[in-house]
């Protein structure tokens, strides 16, 4: 999982500075020799519950990843996220549900788009802790991650 994370780090450091200084970006092939496999594991506009995600940030971007381990059968309080996030489910199972009745179930290995802006709740639906990895992307500065319902305490521990 360590090597995922880097390679995927690694690639979005390519892909900005590509951006970025107007270049035309390096594809995988020319890039990687035969031995890395590259597998794009998500690529969407839009959050699970099929809602177009906002506008990316302007001004300075600051990505955090928050390593997130739920408990077995524990539900998480409603909340919601003013920014862009993905997540990686890595162990367990877990099921997503909004306040207004969407729901999806997700399983060890599954990367999703979390809703923004939407209010919702965690359920872990097993007997073994969820892991989960979520990266953010926020202006630098800005925004909470995470936001508890009817508050307006950032309910992160950042």
């Amino acid at each position: 999982m360590k090597l995922f994370l880097i390679i995927f780090s690694f690639s979005l450091m390519i892909n900005s500075a590509n951006a970025c200084d107007g270049k035309k970006a390096v594809s995988k092939d020319a890039f990687y020799n035969d031995k890395v496999e590259v597998t794009t594991l998500l690529k969407s506009s839009e959050s699970w519950d099929g809602v177009k995600l906002p506008a990316y940030p302007k001004g300075e971007v600051e990505i955090q990843v928050l390593q997130i381990t739920i408990p077995p059968k524990m539900t998480l309080p409603v909340h919601f996220h003013p920014v862009i996030n993905t997540g990686i489910l890595v162990k367990g199972t877990m099921r997503l549900n909004t306040v207004d009745g969407k729901s999806r179930l997700f399983k060890a290995g599954d990367v999703f788009n979390e809703v923004v802006g939407t209010h919702h709740y965690c359920e872990n639906m097993g007997n073994e802790p969820v892991l989960l990895y979520v990266y953010y992307v926020s202006e630098k500065g800005g925004k909470p991650l995470t936001i508890l319902a009817n508050s307006s305490t950032d309910a992160t521990s950042e």
